[in-house]
């Protein structure tokens, strides 16, 4: 099948890209132009954030974790996968 083809029948089956990378055990380092929606964040310090979009900036493999901007933020916020969902515009 071609990567085309393989890619719209697992969107067509609820599975962006975004949602590949995010569950993969080796995430794929450009993500600079995926746009996210947060998610799941417990802490009062950072429970605003949650359903804010931002931009994957990259992946930071010593922490395991995605560096994003997140809009209306100055500073980049260090994200788990669990709390990074796909967003479409």
């Amino acid at each position: 099948m071609e990567p085309e083809a393989a890619e719209a029948a697992n969107e067509e089956q609820g599975e962006t890209e975004l949602d590949r990378i995010l569950n993969s055990s080796t995430p794929q380092l450009d993500v600079s132009v995926r746009v996210m929606r947060i998610s799941g964040l417990r802490s009062e310090a950072v429970a605003n954030l949650n359903g804010k979009i931002g931009k994957i900036i990259k992946f930071d493999a010593k922490q395991e974790r995605y560096n994003v901007q997140v809009d209306g933020e100055t500073k980049l916020k260090s994200m788990k996968a669990a709390n990074i969902e796909s967003y479409r515009i």
